[in-house]
This record gives structure tokens, sequence and C-alpha cells, in this order.
């Protein structure tokens, strides 16, 4: 099985610097499925609106999503133990990931 990044549609995601070119042919309005996929739920918190249809989730989906997101509860469990609460740690690590080619989107 492969793995692909989808690289955003807004020109500055990710804190990059977009060009004058890239920004003017950015259309806010267009359908961006990482907002979506974030946001659509995000957005259901607070608007039954956008609930409709909706229904909870049965127990094994919620044991697969508990799954999916075994390995970054981790991740931000060790980041936590590494750099605890100092805020020089953070940005350290912070710089670290924006220096990267995965940060960066050129991997």
């Amino acid at each position: 099985m492969a793995w692909i990044a989808l690289p955003s549609p807004n020109p500055e995601s990710g804190g990059r610097e977009a060009t004058e070119e890239e920004l003017d042919a950015f259309d806010e309005d267009a359908h961006n499925p990482q907002y979506s996929l974030v946001f659509d739920a995000w957005d259901a918190q607070f608007d039954e609106r956008d609930r409709q249809g909706w229904s909870i989730a049965p127990s094994d989906v919620e044991e697969r999503w508990d799954h999916a997101l075994a390995h970054a509860k981790d991740l931000r469990d060790a980041l936590r133990d590494s750099i605890g609460d100092s805020e020089v740690l953070r940005e350290e690590w912070l710089e670290r990931c924006r220096a990267s080619p995965i940060w960066k989107g050129t991997w």
C-alpha cells in the first residue's frame, strides 16, 4: 500500500509564504478536501444543521478510530515527555519541523 499527502490548495498552508501569483490564483471558496476533512466535522459541533443525517458511531467504528489514532497519540506523548512545558524546546522542535522536506512539501 502506498501513502501520499495531497498538498493543500491554500498556497499559505503550513506557514508557507505564497507568491502574489499563487495568491491571485487561489480560490478561497473552492472545495478544499483538507479543510473539509477537519472542519466539516468541527463545524457540526456548533451548528446542528451540519449534523443532519448523522448518527452516533457504533463501538466497532470507535475502536477503529482509536486504533488509527494510537500512533499519533504515542508521538504526542513522546513529544510532551521530551520537551515538557519548555517554550524554548517547543520552538526548537518546531523549527526542525519547518526545515524538514515533509513540512515544505518537497520530499
